[in-house]
């Protein structure tokens, strides 16, 4: 179903992923600070259903690590709340997608 600019697309709406295949989401990452100044800063915003299912609660607290550039980790500091951790080779596979990316787009 192609959405207009003005569309809103609800969760439900959206198509399913497989369990074995981690979601991939596309985000814009804004502007954040001063422009008059200058003092432009970067912002990434995550927010939405998906978080909870990935382990993530509101309140807790998350650890943000930069992996390499271009590719941040995040993981829950709150282990009893937190899913368990996934595999070595699906984070092997989706550091490379994201460089592949990366690299795609100089």
């Amino acid at each position: 179903m192609p959405l207009s600019q003005n569309s809103v697309m609800f969760e439900s709406d959206s198509p399913k992923q497989s369990a074995s295949a981690p979601s991939v989401r596309k985000l814009k990452i804004e502007a954040d600070g001063d422009p008059w100044k200058g003092l432009i800063i970067p912002k990434i915003r995550l927010m939405g259903r998906w978080l909870e299912r990935a382990g993530f609660r509101p309140g807790n607290h998350v650890d943000v690590m930069c992996v390499a550039p271009g590719i941040i980790q995040l993981r829950s500091s709150d282990r009893s709340q937190s899913t368990p951790p996934v595999s070595a080779s699906i984070l092997n596979e989706a550091a490379q997608i994201a460089l592949n990316e990366t690299s795609d787009k100089s």
